[in-house]
């Protein structure tokens, strides 16, 4: 009997794009609790999706949620581009930083929004953008 490791190619591409999945869901846990809270606080549902009608941590962790529904779906979409074309060679090497990057972006992001958090979650950003960028060219010369 073939195991999961033997019918699905589990390599750093695919298991960060299952990581990547992972933290998403895990960025929402927290989300749902302070909505919960916040509306019952509150005393009412209405809420604003962007996290304006919220303060400090409750309006970060809603903006981290909000980051990661802009970005994670490219990041995978690309990821998996890779491995269906056959070219995770491209991604694996590098990916795993990806990943790192994603997850200490989300962390600067819940722990201050000060200037010099900012800075480092946006150095962080950069290095997510700059992989998918060069994944992109060279998924598009191999192909073509």
């Amino acid at each position: 009997m073939e195991t999961l490791n033997q019918v699905v190619m589990i390599n750093p591409t695919m298991s960060t794009v299952l990581w990547l999945a992972a933290w998403w869901a895990l960025m929402l846990v927290p989300l749902v609790f302070v909505r919960l809270i916040t509306s019952r606080q509150q005393n009412k549902i209405k809420f604003d999706p962007s996290g304006n009608d919220l303060d400090g941590l409750a309006a970060r962790i809603t903006r981290v949620t909000c980051n990661n529904y802009e970005n994670i779906p490219l990041f995978i979409g690309v990821l998996l581009a890779a491995q269906l074309l056959g070219l995770s060679e491209i991604t694996d090497q590098t990916v795993c930083w990806l990943l790192y990057a994603r997850i200490g972006q989300s962390l600067a992001h819940l722990i201050s929004g000060s200037r010099n958090w900012v800075l480092v979650r946006f150095a962080f950003y950069i290095a997510q953008w700059a992989l998918v960028s060069c994944y992109v060219v060279q998924l598009l010369m191999a192909v073509y």
